[in-house]
């Protein structure tokens, strides 16, 4: 396989959020069967690999963990708010400088 360089590549990243009970997903999707899914192009990030077993996979879904967040469509409001969850911060923040574009990575 061809190389592919660190600004075309997906950076799936979880966070534990501060509050100890919940994680917040970025850059990946987790199908049923356990496969990580690019959100973008909807390929199969390992192939041949899964990276839960349906068992922690149904674990999470009842305990309302969303594993099929589609990054791309936050808003500014709502990254501020994944951010804050990350780091402990309660609800009702305020974007310090509205003028400042927030990006995933």
């Amino acid at each position: 396989t061809p190389r592919r360089k660190w600004e075309h590549s997906t950076h799936p990243y979880i966070f534990f959020n501060e509050d100890k009970t919940t994680i917040t997903f970025v850059g990946f999707k987790v199908t049923e069967a356990g496969d990580l899914i690019d959100p973008e192009s909807g390929s199969v990030l390992e192939e041949g690999r899964k990276i839960m077993t349906p068992k922690l996979y149904q674990g999470l879904i009842i305990n309302r963990v969303n594993l099929d967040e589609d990054y791309s469509t936050w808003n500014k409001d709502l990254m501020v708010l994944k951010i804050g969850a990350v780091m402990g911060l309660k609800q009702n923040l305020l974007d310090p400088d509205p003028s400042y574009v927030l990006t995933v990575d």
